[in-house]
């Protein structure tokens, strides 16, 4: 609509400049139709613009790290309670130890190897005692699991015995399975001392 406007405003403007007015008075209008299409070209109160508002960036907002709240998560600290009895014993050398299968008092021949070892040692230096003490895994009750250790330090005993070993050189413990907690006990080791004779070589007193 305004393109039209100023069309017709220049339209008439030229016209005049063609006719045989003054030149000063064609000046004149000229200025005027001048003025006039200008103010023509200015928006109206109440008419909207063609230029759209541009929406915000739709999207995730990034904030600095430092708005960030922090969370600091740290190890939980283990249980005092929670320490094996037996941790000592595990780290024990194996060789001080006769292993036997599950509810089982049968010597292997490397449990019988080993006991003759110790019958060698036990018949050279008499000054020596050996303590036998016998462990199981949980098999129920106390009085079970003493049965079963009592039987394979029985077990023990008897080859050495049948070494040259002297009775009043051997001395017996069945301790079960008091000294193990059921949930700690996990690892192949723990197992296996669960299920063995320990040999202990003392001097007499």
């Amino acid at each position: 609509m305004l393109s039209i406007r100023s069309s017709v405003f220049f339209g008439c403007a030229n016209a005049v400049l063609t006719t045989s007015f003054p030149i000063l008075i064609r000046r004149v209008v000229f200025s005027m139709f001048l003025i006039l299409a200008a103010c023509n070209s200015i928006p109206q109160r109440g008419q909207t613009s063609s230029v759209q508002p541009t929406s915000p960036p739709q999207g995730k907002l990034d904030l600095p790290s430092d708005d960030l709240p922090s969370v600091s998560i740290g190890p939980t600290a283990p249980d005092a309670e929670a320490i094996p009895a037996i941790e000592s014993e595990l780290q024990l050398d194996s060789g001080q130890f006769v292993f036997f299968e599950t509810a089982s008092a049968a010597l292997t021949a490397e449990a019988r190897e080993k006991i003759r070892g110790y019958a060698r040692k036990l018949k050279i230096d008499r000054q020596h005692n050996l303590i036998l003490e016998g462990r199981t895994d949980d098999l129920g009750s106390k009085e079970m699991c003493i049965a079963i250790a009592t039987k394979r330090i029985e077990a023990v005993k008897n080859e050495l015995v049948g070494q040259g070993v002297k009775l009043n050189q051997i001395q017996k413990h069945a301790r079960g399975c008091e000294t193990f907690n059921e949930r700690l006990c996990s690892t192949e080791s723990c197992r296996l001392l669960r299920r063995s004779v320990e040999l202990k070589l003392v001097e007499k007193s």
